[in-house]
């Protein structure tokens, strides 16, 4: 009886060892093609010279509804104001921000405090040029743009998807890769502000290369 525990002990373990090196190889194998795809589209799309790829903006002024205008002009403003992105498309953007997602802190029997909680410090985004191939140099710039936060400070039950916010863009070419770059976005569920979707016109530059 030992002994046949023993064996079968013995056939499981190599089953599984098998398993593993199994996974293990079709883990490089896959790796290796899909690493072969990525470099193959990197030296098509890259080297091409066609069309941008990687992308910077620096939001300069941020206008919020209800709100007095307010100029990023010092350090610490400008930092919490970059988005960097990279063209996956032609016509699509993905990219990070460091822009932070508040909220306001309403208690019953005092005042609201606009934007007195920092409840994300980041931002994913995506934008789309609608128009990309228009002949119209304005709606050729044009943008549709979703973004949601990440990088929860804790002590809020706020979850991403409350926080997720919509807007249009315009991104004007002045010289070479500079742009004058100018959105608007707003919340897509105001309900966490009272029925307030917290919109925001950014104006700023970007660059592209």
């Amino acid at each position: 009886m030992e002994i046949l525990k023993k064996f079968i002990s013995f056939g499981e373990n190599l089953i599984m060892k098998k398993q593993i090196i199994f996974t293990a190889l079709t883990f490089l194998i896959s790796t290796q093609i899909f690493g072969q795809n990525i470099f193959s589209n990197l030296k098509k799309d890259f080297f091409s010279g066609d069309r941008d790829h990687f992308f910077i903006r620096i939001d300069l002024i941020n206008l919020e509804d209800d709100s007095e205008l307010k100029y990023n002009n010092r350090g610490d403003e400008i930092r919490q104001n970059i988005s960097i992105g990279y063209y996956i498309r032609k016509s699509i953007l993905v990219g990070v921000s460091t822009i932070n997602s508040y909220v306001d802190i309403r208690e019953e029997g005092t005042e609201p405090i606009p934007n007195g909680e920092i409840v994300y410090g980041k931002q994913i985004f995506m934008e789309y040029n609608i128009f990309s191939e228009s002949e119209d140099p304005l709606l050729r710039n044009a943008y549709l743009s979703l973004s949601r936060p990440w990088g929860k400070i804790e002590g809020h039950d706020y979850t991403e998807q409350d926080l997720f916010r919509i807007g249009l863009g315009l991104r004007y070419q002045v010289f070479l890769g500079m742009k004058v770059s100018a959105s608007y976005n707003m919340l897509f569920n105001g309900n966490i502000n009272e029925g307030s979707r917290k919109g925001i016109l950014n104006l700023g530059v970007a660059y592209s290369l």
